[in-house]
C-alpha cells in the first residue's frame, strides 16, 4: 500500500463485504486500484464515489464513470493456476491478481479484445465468471 491509497468497503446484495485500494482525487471520488474478487459490474481505474460511515470506514455508493476494463474471475478448484496460463493471459495485454494460487482476477484493459480472453479462458478447462460486465449484463434477453 501507497500513503496514496485508502481502502473502501463494498457490500454486494447478499450483505458479503470485501475491501479494495483506491486512490482519493477529492470531493468524496476514488479511482479503484486493485480488482474486485467479489463484487460485481466493478474493474481496475473505475472512478467511484464513497462517504466515510459513522467508524470512519470508507463505504462505496455508486460507480461514477466506468473505465473501460473488464474484469473475468478464474478458479482451479483441483489445484494452483499454472503459471503457463498466467503467462499466457498476461501476453495477451491483461492484468492477473490472484487472491489465492487457486483464484484469480483478471484485468481485459480497453484495447485487449475482451472475445480472445474469453475464448482462453473458457477453453482453460478452469472455472470461470464474467465479473464486470456480468454475465446477465451480456446476456440480455431482449
Amino acid at each position: 500500500m501507497s500513503k496514496n491509497q485508502v481502502k473502501i468497503r463494498i457490500q454486494n446484495s447478499q450483505g458479503a463485504t470485501e475491501t479494495v485500494w483506491a486512490k482519493p482525487l477529492g470531493n468524496n471520488k476514488y479511482i479503484l486500484d486493485n480488482l474486485p474478487f467479489f463484487a460485481y459490474g466493478l474493474s481496475w481505474r473505475d472512478l467511484v464515489e464513497a462517504y466515510p460511515d459513522s467508524n470512519g470506514v470508507l463505504e462505496f455508493k455508486k460507480i461514477v464513470e466506468k473505465s473501460g476494463h473488464k474484469t473475468v474471475r478464474v478458479i482451479n478448484v483441483e489445484g494452483e493456476i499454472p503459471n503457463g496460463f498466467i503467462e499466457l493471459i498476461t501476453s495477451i495485454g491483461c492484468g492477473i491478481e490472484g487472491a489465492t494460487r487457486k483464484f484469480i482476477a483478471i484485468d481485459i484493459p480497453e484495447d485487449v479484445g475482451f472475445d480472445k480472453v474469453i475464448d482462453v479462458v473458457a477453453n482453460s478447462g478452469y472455472e470461470w465468471e464474467y465479473a464486470d460486465p456480468t454475465y446477465e449484463d451480456i446476456h440480455k434477453l431482449d
